[in-house]
């Protein structure tokens, strides 16, 4: 009599295939985010990518607001102004008051 499933077989392992344009650093970086009301918070970069980078903050941004940021941000030193596009964000924990916002360079 033959048999009615197929043998187990061994499942294989798939391979995680990042499929990002950028590769992520994980970079602990001070950074100040400007919105365009003004309000300014410093952070610290989650991670940054050439296309762009992760922050968690207390600012309330609207989607594909462009924001002004410095990153490395020194407090005295000569700090160059960018600007960026925000794309997405998720709540940092349940119930808080902070997000983590995704950014994308432009």
């Amino acid at each position: 009599m033959a048999a009615v499933a197929p043998p187990p077989g061994v499942e294989r392992i798939r391979k995680f295939v990042n499929t990002r344009a950028h590769r992520r650093l994980k970079l602990d970086l001070p950074i100040l985010v400007r919105n365009q009301g003004g309000a300014a918070e410093v952070a610290r970069a989650e991670n940054v990518s050439v296309g762009g980078f992760c922050v968690i903050l207390s600012l309330d941004l609207a989607v594909e607001a462009v924001v002004t940021y410095v990153c490395p941000f020194v407090s005295d030193g000569q700090n160059i102004k960018q600007k960026t596009e925000y794309r997405w964000s998720a709540p940092a924990s349940p119930g808080g008051a902070q997000r983590v916002y995704g950014f994308r360079r432009i």
